[in-house]
């Protein structure tokens, strides 16, 4: 969660690039800043940007500055296991090459090499889809609640693999649990970076 006190420094960060930008010949509307930068070479912009990015040594405690990895259990705990969603995405794609060794006979699919390829790439081709919905979700009910539908579905998804009676069955079950997995995929990232402090 992004505390008051990162606001201001945000704020204060824009506030001086734009100035930063500002035309000589006055004016601070978009079309002109975006006019000055376009007329600034390589080494100047460079030079600008290194005054932008040195005001954010003003909005850090002295704390913070010191000890930049000090931080709470919280955040630790948050991190830990928002990244084991990276843990059970790969474990959800490796264990197929383990559990087809039975499916493809209880199926009778062994010599039918085009579905098996289908069963075992259909999580990535659910991924597709679990990403783009995730784009919504996010922007709808946020990063926690995304990732608390992902949760839920990819729990259903796995009971659906492991008690599907058909290799159709299975097949359906896979694209769900693809879905959940481009779910988590695109949305922990983001997640991380958004609460990650902004001494780190």
């Amino acid at each position: 969660m992004t505390s008051n006190r990162d606001k201001v420094g945000v704020e204060t960060i824009e506030a001086a690039a734009a100035e930063s930008y500002k035309p000589k010949g006055g004016g601070n509307d978009e079309a002109n800043v975006l006019q000055n930068i376009e007329g600034m070479n390589l080494e100047d912009f460079e030079e600008q940007l290194k005054d932008v990015s040195s005001l954010e040594d003003e909005i850090l405690t002295e704390e913070e500055r010191l000890h930049p990895w000090k931080q709470t259990p919280r955040l630790f705990i948050l991190v830990a296991f928002a990244a084991l969603g990276a843990f059970i995405v790969g474990v959800d794609i490796s264990l197929v090459s383990g559990a087809e060794i039975q499916f493809m006979y209880k199926f009778k699919i062994a010599n039918k090499t085009n579905l098996l390829g289908l069963t075992t790439s259909a999580t990535t081709l659910g991924a597709l889809v679990g990403s783009m919905a995730a784009i919504i979700l996010n922007d709808k009910i946020g990063r926690r609640g995304t990732l608390l539908i992902a949760g839920v579905w990819s729990v259903g998804s796995a009971l659906w693999e492991a008690l599907a009676p058909s290799w159709a069955m299975l097949l359906v079950g896979r694209l769900m649990l693809g879905i959940s997995m481009g779910m988590i995929s695109s949305t922990v990232p983001i997640l991380l970076a958004e609460a990650v402090p902004t001494a780190i």
